[in-house]
């Protein structure tokens, strides 16, 4: 499956949330038992993970993944172009499937603590 494409913009020391509702023919996604991540990194072939989101699936049923990134963690991200993805997954990472990727900006903050 191709993944949808989502490209992200979040300043340095800024938060970032957003919720995801996967559907195919208008059906949501059923993730009951299944485990959610997604990685950035400077390109998809890095081994390097840049930084990780915080991603949840609150409803299974619903077909809807939080996905996240704490004010705290993007301050440390240098500014730049990153790629990501977000995907699902059984333990053993068995059932993997990417569905959605793009890129993610990082933007250098510009108003600064007095």
């Amino acid at each position: 499956m191709t993944p949808g494409i989502h490209n992200i913009v979040i300043v340095q020391g800024a938060y970032y949330s957003d919720e995801f509702t996967v559907s195919e023919d208008g059906v949501a996604e059923d993730f009951t038992n299944y485990l959610v991540r997604s990685q950035a990194r400077l390109s998809k072939d890095s081994p390097d993970v840049a930084f990780t989101f915080t991603c949840g699936i609150a409803v299974p049923a619903s077909g809807k993944i939080q996905h996240s990134l704490l004010g705290a963690d993007s301050a440390n991200v240098p500014a730049g172009v990153y790629q990501w993805d977000v995907e699902t997954y059984l333990a053993g990472n068995i059932g993997l499937v990417s569905w959605l990727a793009g890129t993610v900006t990082i933007l250098e903050r510009t108003t600064k603590p007095v």
